[in-house]
C-alpha cells in the first residue's frame, strides 16, 4: 500500500500541502535552487499551514535558510531587498582604486620633496618641516652669493683701480661708487669692463678718489667719508664696507 494514501490516524507526518496526502519523515518534498533536496524532517506540527510554511516550493524555503544562517553568525548582516552583487562589486573595486591611487600620490610627494632637499644638500630627518628646512637653506645659499659677489666686485676694483687712476681702498670706501655696481652680474662677460667703467666715473665725480704717485692719493685722506679719523681701520671686504657706510 502506498504510504501517501494511508490515513491520517496511523500516518506518521503531515500533509503535503501540494498533493492533499500525508507524508512521512525523510520523503523528498521538492528541490532547492543549489539542487539539493528538501525533505521532510520529523517532528513537524502535522498540520497543513505548519507543513505548507516549512516546505515551501522549494526555493523559497531555501533562500530563507540561507539567509538566517548568515544573519546568525554575527559576522555576515542579513541583506534586506534586492541585492546587486555587480554594482557592489564595481562599487568595492573603485574605492580600493582610489585608495591605492592616494598612497601613490603621497608617495610621489614625499619622493619629490626628498629630491629636492636632497639637491639643496639637506637630508630628510622626519622632525624638521621640509619647508623650513628649504628656506634655512635658500637663506645661507644668498649669504654665499652675496659674500662671492662682494668679493668678485672687491677683486675687480684692485685689479683695475691702477688702469683707471684710482686709488682701490678709497673706491671702496665710496657710497656712490657701491651703489653704481650694486646691480652688476659677476658671471658676465663684460663685468670687468663696466667695474672699469664704474671707477673712472666716480674718479670723475670725486677727484678725491684718484690716486698719486706715492701710493696716498687724497682718497686716503678725505674720500667720501662721512665719518672717523685718518686711523680708521680700512674694511676687509666690500659687504663690510657698506655695512660700515650705513652705520656710520
Amino acid at each position: 500500500m502506498d504510504p501517501n494514501t494511508l490515513p491520517t490516524a496511523i500516518t506518521p507526518g503531515f500533509i503535503n500541502p501540494l498533493t492533499g496526502h500525508h507524508v512521512i519523515p525523510g520523503k523528498v518534498l521538492g528541490y532547492r535552487r543549489n539542487g539539493l533536496p528538501i525533505r521532510v524532517v520529523a517532528g513537524g506540527s502535522g498540520e497543513g499551514d505548519g507543513g505548507g510554511s516549512d516546505g515551501g516550493d522549494g526555493s523559497d524555503g531555501g533562500q530563507d535558510s540561507g539567509d538566517a544562517g548568515q544573519d546568525g553568525d554575527g559576522k555576515t548582516p542579513k541583506i534586506v531587498g534586492e541585492f546587486d552583487k555587480e554594482r557592489h562589486e564595481r562599487a568595492l573595486a573603485a574605492a580600493r582604486e582610489g585608495e591605492k591611487k592616494a598612497k601613490a600620490e603621497k608617495k610621489a610627494a614625499e619622493e619629490r620633496v626628498a629630491a629636492i632637499l636632497q639637491a639643496a644638500g639637506l637630508t630628510p630627518d622626519g622632525k624638521t618641516d621640509p619647508a623650513e628646512q628649504l628656506k634655512a637653506a635658500a637663506a645661507e645659499r644668498d649669504k654665499a652669493v652675496a659674500r662671492a659677489r662682494d668679493t668678485a666686485v672687491e677683486l675687480a676694483v684692485y685689479k683695475r683701480a691702477g688702469k683707471a687712476g684710482a686709488d682701490p681702498d678709497a673706491v671702496l670706501d665710496s657710497r656712490g661708487f657701491l651703489s653704481s655696481v650694486a646691480e652688476l652680474d659677476p658671471d658676465a662677460a663684460d663685468f670687468g669692463d663696466k667695474v672699469t667703467a664704474a671707477i673712472k666715473t666716480a674718479v670723475k665725480a670725486n677727484p678725491k678718489l684718484a690716486a698719486t704717485t706715492a701710493g696716498q692719493g687724497p682718497g686716503k685722506q678725505g674720500a667720501d667719508h662721512t665719518g672717523g679719523g685718518g686711523d680708521k681701520s680700512k674694511p676687509k671686504t666690500l659687504h663690510d664696507a657698506v655695512a660700515a657706510k650705513l652705520g656710520g
